[in-house]
């Protein structure tokens, strides 16, 4: 019912309401605050790596590392270009506005940009809708996005922001995984909910909205590390956990399922059964389980 009365108001046979959209005049200021929050996140860590290097106790958790490990690498290749090149050089020469925002530029393996810019397809002139700026710490939010520039972004762009795992995202009020869905029900032939799967790691905020379409027929698959956060609308048989590992798992696991039942299908036409879900999901959670078991303590 609240996605039904929050999307009401937009008109999605090609239009959005302009209060959930950044315009073009207004996307280079909102960019370049983006990217100096980013800025100044990576040369605070790689100081702090320096520092280490040179001998400094450090007294808590380098920032670097408490991101997923997947961004180690990456972030200490840019630690090691700053060192080579000093400061003023890396920024002009390395933290481009171009470098920054090209997907797959530092972090080649899940093709992240630093700061990825996403609008609205088939619109022109194009909508922007949100930000999201890669390498905050969750718990590092309030650090480098304090109250003051959280206040900023509303009162001058009229934009929220929210802290993530990895990074934080800036976006317009109103914008939320839910419009995503809601323009694939409008804009893509054949889609449907019945016929789709939800996946995501954080079902407990940002990705709340698709864990609601369950009602409504779209399945949720719950990648969260952190089970016991998930709300009581998530289906705990559902729960794989493990990020995009995750994910890989449950999607090979999900074809041998489709495979193993053939001619099964729901009443309007879909391979995915609950059956076939529920299948996929159990032993996903087993490998998992199995795989967790093997990895060494440290």
């Amino acid at each position: 019912r609240h996605t039904a009365l929050k999307y009401s108001s937009h008109k999605f046979g090609g239009d959005v309401a302009p209060s959930t959209t950044v315009s073009e005049d207004h996307l280079a200021p909102l960019e370049a605050e983006c990217m100096a929050i980013v800025r100044n996140f990576i040369s605070t860590a790689a100081d702090e790596i320096d520092r280490r290097d040179a001998g400094e106790t450090l007294t808590t958790k380098p920032l670097v590392e408490q991101l997923s490990a997947k961004y180690h690498e990456p972030y200490y290749k840019l630690f090691k270009a700053r060192k080579e090149l000093g400061h003023e050089r890396f920024i002009e020469e390395v933290m481009t506005p171009e470098n920054m925002r090209l997907h797959g530029r530092f972090i080649e393996k899940t093709q992240d940009a630093l700061v990825d810019i996403q609008w609205i397809p088939d619109i022109n002139p194009k909508e922007y809708i949100q930000f999201s700026l890669l390498g905050i710490p969750m718990a590092q939010f309030d650090r480098f996005v304090p109250p003051e520039v959280v206040e900023d972004f509303k009162t001058r762009f009229g934009m929220y922001v929210k802290r993530q795992p990895n990074s934080s995202v800036v976006a317009k009020l109103g914008v939320d995984k839910a419009l995503c869905v809601e323009w694939l029900k409008h804009h893509v032939d054949g889609f449907s909910l019945d016929k789709s799967i939800a996946f995501g790691d954080i079902p407990v905020s940002v990705d709340k909205p698709l864990v609601m379409y369950g009602a409504a027929g779209m399945p949720f698959i719950s990648l969260s590390t952190t089970p016991h956060t998930n709300p009581p609308e998530v289906d705990p048989r559902l729960q794989i956990g493990d990020e995009e590992e995750g994910c890989a798992v449950f999607l090979n696991n999900l074809f041998k399922s489709v495979e193993a039942n053939p001619g099964k299908t729901t009443a309007s036409g879909s391979l995915f059964t609950p059956e076939v879900i529920l299948a996929a999901s159990k032993v996903s959670q087993e490998q998992i389980r199995d795989a967790a078991k093997q990895q060494p303590h440290l």
